[in-house]
């Protein structure tokens, strides 16, 4: 019977789920791995990189004129996070505010991971951590263009 005892708490831990918290992605980029395409500093995008994954993100560097100051907002900093964010010119709106970490994988591919999630303005105001894996992307320049693609193959 003691054995019993002592075995059950050991085998509910060995079974715990693990969450994207509980990933640990490692260096941002490992030793060995030169990436292809330099994602470091802030992008405009087609849409927000949030907990609901996209299949492809394009992303553009601003020239911060007045149509560039607005808008899907993602800065990626060499530490290994980013910053996806909505702005408009009015107060008038709901705004969006995701925080995630990435990391390579190899020369040509980021794991994204979405941390956490604010949304405030004129919507329900939420805020809540998701720690979800988003996903494999792969990460390809195209003239003024970074386009990250998920790669369900890899």
């Amino acid at each position: 019977m003691r054995y019993i005892v002592f075995l059950l708490p050991t085998l509910f831990t060995a079974f715990k789920c693990s969450t994207a918290q509980d990933v640990n992605l490692g260096e941002v980029v490992p030793k060995g791995v030169v990436p292809k395409v330099v994602l470091d500093g802030r992008y405009k995008g087609n849409v927000l990189i949030t907990d609901d994954p996209q299949n492809e993100y394009n992303l553009r560097r601003p020239e911060f004129g007045p149509e560039d100051v607005f808008g899907n907002i993602i800065t990626f900093n060499s530490n290994g996070r980013f910053t996806s964010a909505y702005s408009a010119d009015c107060g008038n709106d709901c705004f969006l505010y995701c925080a995630g970490r990435y990391a390579w994988e190899d020369n040509e591919h980021i794991k994204l991971v979405a941390d956490s999630i604010r949304i405030t303005g004129d919507c329900d105001n939420k805020k809540y951590n998701p720690h979800k894996i988003l996903g494999l992307y792969k990460v390809e320049q195209w003239g003024k263009t970074t386009l990250l693609k998920k790669d369900n193959i890899k």
